[in-house]
């Protein structure tokens, strides 16, 4: 997925290479889970400055 390769700073190689290594299913869904802990954790923020 190119919007993820671009904003992990990773070259076409790099991101190919991990998902031989570990399956482009559980590649998107590490990432997607990623993100969702992420927001989790964000949501109990009493204040979050831009």
């Amino acid at each position: 997925m190119p919007f993820m390769q671009a904003d992990l700073n990773m070259n076409y190689t790099q991101a190919g290479l991990l998902a031989l290594k570990f399956g482009m299913k559980q590649v998107i869904m590490a990432g997607g889970s990623l993100v969702t802990v992420s927001f989790l954790f964000l949501s109990f923020s009493n204040s979050f400055y831009l």
